[in-house]
Protein backbone atom coordinates (compact mmCIF):
# COMPACT_ATOMS: atom_id res chain seq x y z
CA UNK A 1 0.00 0.00 0.00
CA UNK A 2 1.16 3.37 -0.68
CA UNK A 3 0.75 6.19 1.68
CA UNK A 4 1.17 10.17 1.09
CA UNK A 5 1.33 12.54 3.90
CA UNK A 6 0.16 16.55 3.32
CA UNK A 7 1.43 18.84 5.72
CA UNK A 8 -0.33 22.10 5.52
CA UNK A 9 2.34 24.44 6.57
CA UNK A 10 1.00 27.34 4.40
CA UNK A 11 -0.59 29.31 7.27
CA UNK A 12 0.32 32.67 8.31
CA UNK A 13 0.65 32.24 11.73
CA UNK A 14 -2.11 34.54 12.60
CA UNK A 15 -3.07 33.44 16.14
CA UNK A 16 0.71 32.29 17.23
CA UNK A 17 1.49 36.01 16.60
CA UNK A 18 5.48 35.45 16.21
CA UNK A 19 5.47 37.57 13.21
CA UNK A 20 6.37 34.78 10.63
CA UNK A 21 4.49 31.92 9.76
CA UNK A 22 4.13 29.38 12.32
CA UNK A 23 5.99 26.35 9.99
CA UNK A 24 8.92 28.47 10.76
CA UNK A 25 8.60 29.16 14.11
CA UNK A 26 11.30 27.23 15.98
CA UNK A 27 11.15 24.58 18.81
CA UNK A 28 13.93 22.99 20.49
CA UNK A 29 16.42 24.77 17.93
CA UNK A 30 14.36 23.31 14.84
CA UNK A 31 11.46 24.89 12.62
CA UNK A 32 7.87 23.37 13.69
CA UNK A 33 8.13 22.01 9.80
CA UNK A 34 11.08 20.29 10.30
CA UNK A 35 10.09 18.46 13.77
CA UNK A 36 6.25 17.64 11.33
CA UNK A 37 7.99 16.71 8.46
CA UNK A 38 11.06 14.23 10.41
CA UNK A 39 7.94 12.68 12.26
CA UNK A 40 5.65 12.04 9.72
CA UNK A 41 8.21 10.30 7.26
CA UNK A 42 10.04 8.15 9.46
CA UNK A 43 6.49 6.09 9.87
CA UNK A 44 7.19 3.22 7.90
CA UNK A 45 4.10 3.52 6.14
CA UNK A 46 4.99 6.80 4.53
CA UNK A 47 6.44 6.29 1.34
CA UNK A 48 5.43 10.46 0.18
CA UNK A 49 4.88 13.28 1.25
CA UNK A 50 3.86 17.00 0.01
CA UNK A 51 3.87 19.74 1.83
CA UNK A 52 2.50 23.00 1.28
CA UNK A 53 4.39 26.59 1.42
CA UNK A 54 3.12 30.07 2.16
CA UNK A 55 3.11 31.50 -1.78
CA UNK A 56 6.09 33.78 -0.40
CA UNK A 57 8.05 31.05 0.88
CA UNK A 58 8.05 27.87 -1.25
CA UNK A 59 12.00 27.82 -1.62
CA UNK A 60 12.58 28.19 1.97
CA UNK A 61 10.61 25.47 2.68
CA UNK A 62 11.95 23.27 0.39
CA UNK A 63 15.60 24.52 1.73
CA UNK A 64 14.20 22.67 5.42
CA UNK A 65 12.92 19.10 4.04
CA UNK A 66 14.57 16.83 2.43
CA UNK A 67 14.49 16.86 -1.34
CA UNK A 68 12.04 13.73 -1.95
CA UNK A 69 9.58 15.48 -0.47
CA UNK A 70 7.11 17.37 -2.96
CA UNK A 71 6.63 21.26 -2.01
CA UNK A 72 3.69 23.17 -3.86
CA UNK A 73 2.83 27.35 -2.83
CA UNK A 74 -0.83 26.75 -0.73
CA UNK A 75 -3.80 28.72 -2.03
CA UNK A 76 -5.62 31.58 -0.18
CA UNK A 77 -7.19 28.90 2.17
CA UNK A 78 -6.68 25.78 4.14
CA UNK A 79 -8.82 24.31 1.31
CA UNK A 80 -6.82 25.44 -1.18
CA UNK A 81 -3.78 24.02 0.04
CA UNK A 82 -5.12 20.93 -0.13
CA UNK A 83 -6.85 20.78 -3.31
CA UNK A 84 -3.34 22.47 -5.12
CA UNK A 85 -1.10 19.23 -2.96
CA UNK A 86 -4.05 16.46 -4.08
CA UNK A 87 -3.24 17.77 -7.56
CA UNK A 88 0.11 16.87 -7.11
CA UNK A 89 -0.91 13.23 -6.26
CA UNK A 90 -3.44 13.44 -9.00
CA UNK A 91 -0.33 14.57 -11.57
CA UNK A 92 1.88 11.65 -10.19
CA UNK A 93 -0.80 8.85 -10.16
Amino acid sequence: MRLAVILLAAGAGVRLEAGQPKAFARVAGRTVLEHAYDHVARHPAVDRVIVTAPMSAAERVAALIPREARVVAGGATRQESVRLALGLLEADA
